[in-house]
């Protein structure tokens, strides 16, 4: 894992002309001036936490470094593979010498390229999966065979040397950016599909899942599909889950962030995610409204010392030895104590990494069936996940190994000040137990490093583990084991009654200070209730406003509206950015009602709950404006001359309801709907469409939040909903 960044202040700003409600008016019948609340220090308890689990993991990855002497040596003679070598063919997990040879063959080829499809959004992807086996028809692609039907797709390339990417055929690449620009495709590597696979057949839609260490977001974006789901035609939006997904590092956690922005997830999925920061082992214990503790599952793809990964990073095989896999065991140890602690009963943990090591893989999990007997591996969990892929059982048996100088014994690794560089050679040093590691001084020492008694291990059906060696299916290394709490008792942390919930909550907000610069937080209880009664939302909808970065109003997840309900952790953003504060445009007054511009996940997030600034419009104007914005006539940055589609220009129908809104005072940022009838008779009409708009005297607009692409989208949307053409 990256190093935890300093976070640098930010420069002084010039002051925002308003915020809403952050200056006296008297719009809303508001006096009292509202400003962002003040960062608060964290709280002793709270640093002092976050400080010693920050000490832990770097202290982990200090020892399993290499200082700049023995990198040198490491380079300079190829102790790496020599070490990798003697210390795999000692653990026997592979059939021999021949074998062997076969991994390492393997690691000095580059990984193919592989990408998928959306896991659950077959109709939008429909049009790709038709390209895809045009492609697979011309030999360009081929389906990965143990992934759902045309779900799994891999590349034709020549084979290159490791570490060096392939490039996409031209026609390939065509297919891939316009999936990816969709929010339909991802590039990602064979086995890191495998995790939310083998989690899959224990979700549903509905369920809250925990990825603790979820960058660079791939796995996110997986369980987003699993547990939000689109369904079409559902007048509340259908079953939506929630997703935390967690960094330690805030540098790791805006690359998360990017990554999701990257692929345009969905309004849908991203109202049902949140991204915190905090270190796997400090998460604390979620309890939400319906009074369960606890997640349905979470997944552990924990840091590790990376050797299944020698095909994306060959130099990492270079500078191989096993103190990596031995320094981190006790941080992996934690994170997966940690989450046993946060599945519920009945619910499902599983932890992978993308190493090979025995002491990151079996003795990890068998550490923690030790520790926790309500807890039991998951039988054929991979064959069930991903039929065909073919993987080697969980071993019961490995060694324990840190690497030494011949001619200097009793010397630790780091002792290695011999006078001649070119004649010291480096090896193995085995430790058949705990003790004598401990007393010869080995590095980063843990009893559970060591495999428990056979009588034990087949209690613990290791074998129920799966690795996944390179030169099996052309893939990276992985390890994957997938168990289940079975357990009927709740989880107890002593946050159980109101005034101890409110405990955590205070934490939470001062320790969020502490870790990010701009996190999310409650907004003042007079702006929450300013801001739902010129939306005219119900109760439920607006305890889910929050405050966001940059004074911007976020809409979090139906499934915990009350983001306390998490725990005292920091938290990055949480379901959609809905408003953004507002930029004058010429033919608006100063004073408007509501200085907020919806975004277009607002306006699809708002657009059945609002039961204000809520504007009926038909295909063809929105079709018109969407046209507009989309081409680049109408430009978003340019907030003083926004197209406007005029009374005269509008159609009879949108003309009544736009008439109707100005007239109750409603001008300014509006949901641009259309709706069709209920599906039977006496039901309400649906909404099938949403874009976000502006209101004023001399008509509507779209908002200046939506982007050229993302009108482009919405055109593609209208159409299908409505049957609209565009006008050339």
């Amino acid at each position: 894992g990256a190093s935890h960044e300093a976070m640098k202040p930010e420069g002084k700003k010039k002051k925002k002309k308003r915020h809403f409600l952050g200056s006296n008016t008297h719009t809303l019948g508001i006096d009292d001036a509202l400003t962002r609340p003040k960062k608060r220090p964290r709280s002793s308890d709270a640093a002092a936490a976050s400080d010693s689990s920050a000490a832990r993991v770097k202290n982990a990855l200090r020892s399993a470094q290499l200082d700049k002497r023995e990198l040198l040596l490491w380079r300079k003679f190829g102790y790496g593979p020599s070490l990798f070598r003697q210390y795999y063919r000692a653990q026997g997990l592979v059939d021999g010498d021949d074998e062997l040879e076969e991994v390492e063959a393997c690691y000095s080829t580059a990984l193919p390229i592989t990408f998928r499809l959306h896991a659950t959004d077959g109709r939008r992807a429909s049009s790709l999966k038709a390209r895809l086996r045009q492609l697979r028809d011309a030999n360009l692609v081929h389906g990965l065979e143990w992934m759902p039907a045309d779900e799994g797709w891999q590349a034709a390339a020549e084979t290159r040397d490791a570490g060096r990417r392939e490039k996409l055929h031209e026609a390939v690449a065509e297919v891939v950016d316009a999936g990816t620009s969709s929010g339909l495709l991802a590039r990602q590597e064979a086995v890191s599909m495998l995790p939310v696979l083998v989690l899959a057949p224990h979700l549903k839609p509905g369920d809250r899942v925990l990825d603790v260490c979820a960058a660079p977001g791939n796995k996110t974006m997986q369980l987003l599909e699993r547990v939000s789901p689109p369904e079409d035609g559902d007048e509340r939006g259908g079953v939506r889950g929630l997703v935390v997904a967690n960094d330690a590092h805030p540098g790791r956690v805006k690359t998360l962030q990017d990554a999701i922005k990257r692929h345009v997830r969905s309004a849908r999925e991203m109202e049902s995610l949140v991204i915190t920061c905090s270190y796997g082992q400090d998460i604390p214990v979620p309890i939400f409204d319906d009074g369960i503790e606890g997640y349905d599952a979470v997944l552990a793809d924990v840091p590790c010392s990376g050797d299944g990964t020698f095909r994306k990073d060959p130099d990492a095989l270079r500078r191989w030895h096993p103190g990596g896999g031995n320094a981190l065991h006790a941080t992996q140890v934690a994170v997966a104590r940690r989450m046993t602690q946060l599945v519920k009963p009945g619910g499902h943990l599983l932890y992978s990494t993308c190493s090979l090591n025995p002491v990151e893989d079996e003795a990890v999990v068998a550490a923690i069936l030790k520790e926790n007997p309500e807890f039991e591996l998951v039988k054929g969990a991979m064959d069930v996940g991903a039929p065909g892929m073919r993987y080697r059982p969980g071993v019961s048996t490995w060694k324990v190994a840190e690497h030494a100088f011949k001619g200097q014994d009793g010397t630790s690794r780091f002792d290695s000040d011999s006078e001649s560089e070119s004649d010291d050679e480096v090896t193995l040093r085995w430790y058949d137990d705990y003790g004598t590691a401990a007393a010869a001084g080995m590095p980063a020492t843990e009893l559970s490093m060591w495999p428990p008694s056979q009588e034990v291990a087949k209690r613990m059906h290791l074998e129920r583990c799966a690795r996944l060696l390179p030169h099996d299916q052309d893939t990276g290394g992985f390890f994957i084991a997938l168990l289940r709490r079975k357990a009927k008792k709740k989880i107890t942390e002593g946050v159980s009654d109101a005034s101890q919930k409110g405990e955590c909550a205070r934490i939470a907000a001062a320790r969020t200070a502490g870790d990010l610069p701009d996190p999310v937080r409650p907004l003042p209880p007079n702006e929450m209730s300013a801001i739902a009664a010129q939306l005219g939302l119900g109760s439920s909808s607006k305890k889910r406003l929050w405050l966001g970065v940059g004074g911007a109003v976020t809409l979090s997840p139906r499934s915990v509206s009350n983001l306390t309900d998490l725990g005292p952790i920091a938290i990055a953003s949480a379901g959609v950015v809905a408003l953004i504060p507002r930029a004058s445009v010429w033919n608006e007054a100063s004073d408007a009602a509501f200085p907020y511009d919806l975004t277009s996940a607002g306006a699809e997030a708002l657009a059945r709950a609002s039961r204000k600034r809520r504007v009926r419009v038909v295909p063809s104007d929105l079709q018109v404006m969407l046209a507009a914005r989309s081409s680049g006539a109408d430009d978003p940055s340019n907030t003083k001359e926004l197209v406007c589609l005029t009374a005269e220009e509008m159609s009879e129908a949108t003309r009544q309801k736009w008439r109707a809104c100005v007239d109750d005072g409603q001008t300014g940022a509006v949901v641009l709907v259309l709706v069709k009838r209920g599906k039977a008779e006496g039901d309400p009409p649906m909404v099938v469409f949403s874009a976000a708009g502006r209101c004023s005297e001399d008509g509507l607009m779209l908002s200046p939040e939506v982007t050229a692409a993302e009108a482009s989208r919405l055109l593609k949307d209208l159409s299908r909903v409505a049957g609209t053409k565009r006008n050339k």
